[in-house]
Formats: structure tokens, C-alpha cells, sequence
């Protein structure tokens, strides 16, 4: 099916929420598959982390690009 920006789709619907994410070069932003939420988001690094307990001091960086990608893609959204 169709991709679209990610608040393109949330604006047409839940069904159509599905079908939006956001991608840049360190993460992806999309809505899952079973939103417990009117806007539920999940922001996944591109880098392969398998667990919480492989997070290292270097992945900082990463964590805070995900943080600001998953905050304006939720602004983005509410708009």
C-alpha cells in the first residue's frame, strides 16, 4: 500500500495512521500495528540494538536524536 508522511496519515484516520512514518538517517517513526492510544507513535533506531541492556554510553547520541524525532513528529501530528 501507500507510504505517507506520518501526519498526513494520522489526519485521515486510524486505519490510515498505519500507512504514515518518518525516516531519516538514525531512526524510524511510525504507528504500530495495535495503537493503545488515539496517537501512539514508536520511534525505532536504524542501527540494529537488540535489547536495553546493549545500550552503551556512545548510543546517547542516538537516544537523543530518537527523543527529538518522536517529540516533533508528536507536534507534528497534534497539529
Amino acid at each position: 500500500e501507500e507510504r505517507l508522511p506520518l501526519p498526513e496519515a494520522v489526519a485521515r484516520g486510524p486505519d490510515r495512521g498505519r500507512l504514515g512514518f518518518f525516516e531519516d538517517d538514525l531512526a524510524t517513526c511510525f504507528v504500530p500495528r495495535d495503537p493503545s492510544a488515539a496517537l501512539h507513535l514508536l520511534v525505532v533506531p536504524r542501527e540494529h540494538v537488540r535489547n536495553a541492556a546493549e545500550l552503551r554510553p556512545g548510543h546517547l547520541p542516538l537516544l537523543r536524536h530518537m527523543l527529538s524525532v518522536g517529540e516533533e513528529q508528536i507536534r507534528l501530528c497534534s497539529a
